[in-house]
């Protein structure tokens, strides 16, 4: 029964250790930030992506009209 009580307390201070570090790093402004250019660099690469494949595909249906005309 001893045991028990002593490794129930030590997995709640683990817990509790692990929980507060977890919220102290996403509210910090590090990695606040590091989020935000990650998530601005990952729009504005799937923006380009799109705009290339809309530009692709204008060019397709300009030479089918030419070609089909």
């Amino acid at each position: 029964m001893f045991q028990r009580v002593i490794s129930g307390t030590t997995m709640r201070a683990a817990t509790i250790a692990h929980a507060s570090s977890a919220r102290w790093l996403h509210a910090s402004p590090i990695a606040s930030k590091t989020l935000t250019e990650t998530a601005d660099k990952i729009n504005k690469s799937v923006g380009q992506g799109l705009a290339s494949a809309i530009e692709a595909g204008e060019q397709v249906t300009e030479k089918t009209k030419q070609t089909f005309g």
